[in-house]
């Protein structure tokens, strides 16, 4: 078995927080998980980045990393001078997709790109590389 442990304190001194990592840390080993060492995050901190997400602590908010957020960038403007294939609708919108939890607003222009997409499979008969 495998577990990725996040241990995080809001309040308390780093010395309790230290000893109680190292005591979970012990009773999960002892119990059989296998802890990734690498993937462990065993200092606590207010800003963690996990799955192409910055998570903080401190404000509660969740956002793209610069690099996911440039990519979706990168490809909106190239697409905004090309002609798109039902093909190149797709991929912005799984982009978006993958963004819903760090974009708040990502939902509502996601709608009607899947609204052009779907017509455009009507009138090209499933065709995804039709324009």
């Amino acid at each position: 078995m495998w577990a990725t442990l996040m241990i995080h304190t809001y309040k308390g001194s780093h010395l309790r927080t230290a000893v109680n990592v190292q005591y979970t840390v012990h009773l999960f080993t002892k119990v059989g998980f296998l802890l990734n060492q690498e993937k462990s995050v065993l200092v606590p901190n207010l800003e963690l980045t996990f799955l192409g997400f910055i998570l903080n602590s401190l404000t509660m908010t969740v956002r793209p990393t610069p690099d996911k957020a440039a990519k979706l960038k990168q490809k909106c403007h190239l697409y905004c001078l090309a002609v798109l294939t039902v093909h190149d609708v797709s991929e912005v919108k799984g982009l978006m997709v993958s963004m819903f939890p760090g974009i708040e607003y990502a939902q509502r222009f996601y709608r009607s790109l899947e609204i052009d997409k779907i017509k455009a499979l009507k009138e090209g008969t499933g065709n995804y590389h039709l324009l």
